[in-house]
């Protein structure tokens, strides 16, 4: 690996500071330093000028820096020559600020419609998925009175729904190698415990998602609804569906690092309302093709 080291000198201004490369490249460390903690409720703005065009630009971080005298914004992954991050701060109070960073350069070659160089091997696109299962056993109701169910002879061991105040938190963490430009998705299996006795007949969910990162006070939030149509089907027979999670909803956008509390309700407006959720998973894209060191 080559790592370089960028400074940006003492100002007073307004800060814009951009970083890039002209090689594929990992912000593996920015640092911020403030002689004076601010004051004034404004934000520090991390955003990735796309070199595929504006459309694909996005914001990845949104720091709340008051009080605090040094900010250390989350590592980057998987920028591409000609990709830029710019880190903006209008600086109200006329604080002296000084940025320190540390990029991982990896000036990858094509061979075959594949990137190699360094050690690694990449795709060009998002031809992979990280995919991590949610044990079962681990989600919890809290103390909203969903019961567990241990398996039997025609049902599959899980946390029983039968009221839409009764919930199932679940717990995932968007890592490095996340592409930062799809959607993560929440996988469930579940089993219906009566009955569907019409074509139309669904089971509704609801994933409510709160999330955030290191040196971020506020909590982010989205709500995710699926109506699942299960059809006629016997009771206990088994379903799965999906929640994708929209990355970069307005003033709730998903960025590398974050850690994602979700609770699963089943809502009274199915027309099956008793479910066992059976497993619980989470994945996303990546051009990884394997887990690489610092993707944990």
């Amino acid at each position: 690996m080559t790592y370089r080291n960028y400074t940006q000198a003492a100002t007073t201004s307004a800060l814009s500071w951009t970083l890039s490369e002209d090689d594929s490249f990992n912000a593996v460390r920015i640092d911020l330093m403030f002689g004076v903690a601010p004051t004034t409720a404004e934000n520090i703005i991390v955003t990735i000028d796309s070199v595929s065009g504006a459309a694909y630009d996005r914001i990845i971080q949104t720091i709340d820096p008051i009080g605090k005298t040094v900010i250390m914004l989350n590592p980057v992954v998987g920028l591409v020559r000609g990709d830029k991050i710019v880190v903006a701060y209008t600086n109200t109070d006329g604080r002296s600020i000084t940025g320190s960073a540390t990029l991982d350069v990896r000036p990858l070659t094509e061979r075959g419609g594949m990137l190699f160089g360094n050690g690694i091997v990449r795709s060009p696109d998002s031809n992979y998925n990280r995919y991590r299962d949610l044990p079962i056993g681990q989600a919890r109701p809290a103390d909203s009175g969903a019961t567990w169910q241990g398996g039997t002879s025609s049902l599959l061991c899980g946390w029983k729904q039968d009221a839409a105040t009764e919930y199932l938190w679940i717990e995932a963490r968007v890592h490095n190698d996340w592409d930062q430009k799809s959607n993560p998705v929440v996988e469930i299996m579940f089993t219906v415990n009566a009955a569907g006795t019409d074509a139309a007949h669904t089971v509704d969910f609801d994933l409510l998602c709160y999330y955030g990162s290191e040196n971020l006070v506020a909590i982010k939030t989205q709500t995710v609804s699926v109506s699942k149509v299960i059809g006629v089907c016997d009771q206990y027979t088994r379903f799965r569906t999906e929640f994708e999670i929209d990355y970069d909803a307005t003033d709730n956008n998903i960025t590398v690092g974050d850690t994602m509390s979700m609770r699963l309700s089943c809502l009274a407006s199915g027309d099956v309302t008793d479910v066992t959720v059976n497993h619980t998973s989470f994945w996303y894209k990546t051009t990884h093709i394997g887990v690489e060191d610092g993707d944990a």
